[in-house]
């Protein structure tokens, strides 16, 4: 029901089934994924790159043919271009599954990449503070400014490249000043609390405060 929904319905111009980066666009890809998970075999690796190369082909021929059919400032073509464009459209989620179950089965190890990966939730973190993602998004970075260049992509993948660098040194950095402070004896500080609220209840408890009626 949420594919029919979300995903064949919302290819109707001028749909707004209200799916995006949203509580709505979460519920969508946790069942689709837990479906996937509990349910199905595994998709096979020459599936899943299928998957993904069906995908772009789509978008690709979608994103050119298009414009080229209906001019560029109609209404009609944002409302074609839009459902695909979407976070959770179909192609997109095609390439998504295809990219995860491909990526899922190789094996190995790099302690860079797990370096990179640790720092990965530190960086979601700084990127959406309230203040910091304001000043990126409106003062640092404005996209408005290279939206029609020609570089867009080039200049997008360079910020985004560029970001994650400065936001996982910073990770990396409080990693390292947690290591020599507060990791450097886990767990310290709660029991010193805990025993000083603890031992201070327990004599309140031994020798509780009595009044006397005149």
């Amino acid at each position: 029901m949420l594919f029919v929904l979300w995903g064949i319905l919302a290819l109707v111009p001028g749909s707004n089934l209200n799916n995006g980066l949203n509580v709505v666009g979460f519920e969508y890809v946790f069942v689709l994924i837990s479906y996937y998970k509990w349910y199905m075999k595994e998709i096979p690796i020459h599936y899943a790159a299928w998957m993904v190369t069906l995908g772009a082909i789509v978008i690709l021929i979608w994103n050119v043919v298009l414009p080229m059919l209906i001019p560029n400032n109609s209404r009609l073509l944002i409302d074609l271009l839009w459902p695909v464009e979407k976070e959770w459209s179909i192609p997109i989620m095609l390439i998504s599954f295809g990219l995860f179950e491909i990526f899922r089965r190789m094996v190995f190890y790099s302690r860079i990449v797990n370096i990179i990966a640790a720092s990965s939730f530190g960086v979601y973190l700084i990127t959406e503070q309230p203040f910091i993602r304001e000043q990126l998004w409106s003062k640092w970075v404005v996209l408005s400014d290279f939206y029609d260049s020609k570089y867009a992509v080039v200049q997008t993948i360079s910020y985004v490249i560029i970001i994650c660098a400065v936001a996982g040194v910073l990770d990396l950095l409080r990693d390292s000043l947690f290591r020599v402070t507060i990791d450097r004896h886990r767990g310290v500080w709660f029991d010193k609390i805990w025993n000083l609220v603890f031992f201070k209840n327990r004599r309140k408890i031994q020798h509780p405060i009595t009044s006397v009626n005149p």
